[in-house]
């Protein structure tokens, strides 16, 4: 126990959302080590120790959650049409196996670079026409 106590130490002080608190005596069904680590957040739980250790988990659930939506969550538009409409732009001209392709991508018509990977930029264009429409 004092071992792992010592490893636990080291390694979580790398993990810098999850403190060691303590090891369990009870092992998983397959055998490996869990440790008691509470979250920065307050949360606690149970963790198998070589997850921790190779750092496949470095905070709570409910965190993980948080920054798994923070990290989708860019621009904020994902489910809007001027999204929606950049998504179907890309999949007749950049899709061999859209329904669309034929009459777009494979005639030639394709996306520029700039928008290929960046809704923001097409946004940015989008926005600007659409003031000029309106």
């Amino acid at each position: 126990m004092q071992l792992w106590f010592t490893i636990a130490q080291t390694i979580t002080a790398k993990v810098n959302m999850l403190k060691f608190l303590s090891e369990f005596s009870e092992r998983t069904k397959d055998g490996h080590i869990q440790w008691l680590c509470q979250c920065n957040c307050g949360n606690s739980s149970k963790y198998m120790a070589t997850r921790v250790k190779h750092n496949r988990v470095n905070h709570c659930q409910e965190c993980s959650r948080k920054i798994g939506a923070e990290k989708i969550k860019i621009h904020g538009m994902r489910n809007t049409a001027t999204y929606s409409s950049w998504i179907s732009m890309k999949d007749r001209c950049l899709n061999k196996k859209s329904k669309d392709f034929q009459s777009y991508g494979a005639r030639g018509i394709n996306v520029c670079k700039e928008w290929i990977n960046s809704f923001e930029q097409f946004y940015k264009i989008w926005e600007k026409n659409q003031k000029k429409i309106n």
